[in-house]
């Protein structure tokens, strides 16, 4: 598995725990002389489309703590270029494209934590874990075009690497029921993370067909 992780911006809003974020950006080397091409994550948000789980939220990739599972992602796809784009969206982002998220943290425990510190700005980055399925170097030799990218997790993080990509809104949420006890569902099993590239190779062929 890989990370890359990636500065933001921070805005307030009204939906507690609802925030919103371009997480990774298109055609833009980052300063670790990866560039993540349009489409490169299209199979693994059809494999979570389809799965009875969503997409996890963590602290700064905190995969071996479960308390470090703060939060579940409620849409994801890929913006792209010519495509109708939100009005907030970088010049970047506009003419390039990237992967949105919308997500919402838990109001407990550390989500409850990271929520403010994301409504007070003092973290304003980023960060997703990866597998990468297919990659290849760019042209001129001096970058890693990554085509195919099977996503594990999304998640604030206090370092980043790309400066193009931006959090849109940090929202609160009005009181309700005091919050049930996370399912099964929101404590994803670690050795999914853990999977070999061949067997999501395999898996991600599945769901092309």
């Amino acid at each position: 598995m890989k990370h890359k992780s990636m500065p933001a911006t921070v805005t307030s809003g009204t939906d507690e725990g609802v925030f919103e974020a371009v997480v990774s950006v298109f055609d833009n080397k980052d300063l670790g002389g990866d560039i993540v091409r349009p489409g490169a994550f299209t199979k693994s948000l059809a494999h979570w489309a389809k799965a009875e789980a969503p997409i996890p939220v963590y602290w700064s990739h905190r995969l071996d703590d479960p308390t470090m599972n703060i939060g579940e992602v409620i849409e994801a796809k890929e913006l792209t270029s010519g495509a109708d784009m939100p009005t907030w969206v970088n010049d970047w982002v506009r003419e390039h494209g990237g992967l949105y998220i919308k997500a919402a943290l838990d109001d407990f425990g550390m989500g409850k934590q990271v929520r403010h510190l994301m409504k007070q700005r003092r973290v304003k980055q980023f960060s997703f874990t990866y597998d990468v399925i297919r990659e290849q170097r760019s042209k001129d030799n001096d970058a890693n075009e990554l085509l195919d990218l099977f996503l594990h997790e999304v998640g604030p993080t206090p370092l980043g690497m790309n400066p193009m990509t931006e959090l849109i809104s940090a929202k609160n949420k009005p009181p309700d029921d005091p919050p049930a006890e996370p399912s099964a569902f929101s404590r994803p099993d670690r050795a999914a993370f853990l999977r070999r590239k061949n067997d999501l190779t395999a898996f991600l062929a599945r769901v092309a067909d």
